[in-house]
């Protein structure tokens, strides 16, 4: 696994690839619907839950993948500065 933060435009990234086999064209679509799984465990609702939150909070998330050489998953948030309150 890799992984990488910075900017682009606008927006903070957090990137997460693989050098595993890539997602089959035929899965591409149907990675973020709820309960899809290509596992016999598991619920199927971490990316599609993991896409809700990410859009909810303003940003979203890319999938990038080519057969036989991996995949990145990005997630492209608006940057938010922590201050404290001066009023606590």
């Amino acid at each position: 696994l890799t992984l990488s933060t910075g900017m682009h435009e606008d927006m903070v990234y957090f990137a997460v690839s693989d050098t595993g086999d890539g997602i089959p064209k035929e899965l591409r679509d149907k990675i973020f619907n709820p309960f899809f799984s290509t596992k016999n465990k598991g619920s199927g609702l971490g990316l599609p839950m993991s896409k809700k939150i990410v859009e909810d909070m303003g940003g979203k998330i890319i999938m990038e993948t080519k057969a036989g050489n991996g995949t990145r998953f990005t997630i492209l948030l608006p940057p938010v500065l922590a201050v404290d309150d001066p009023s606590e």
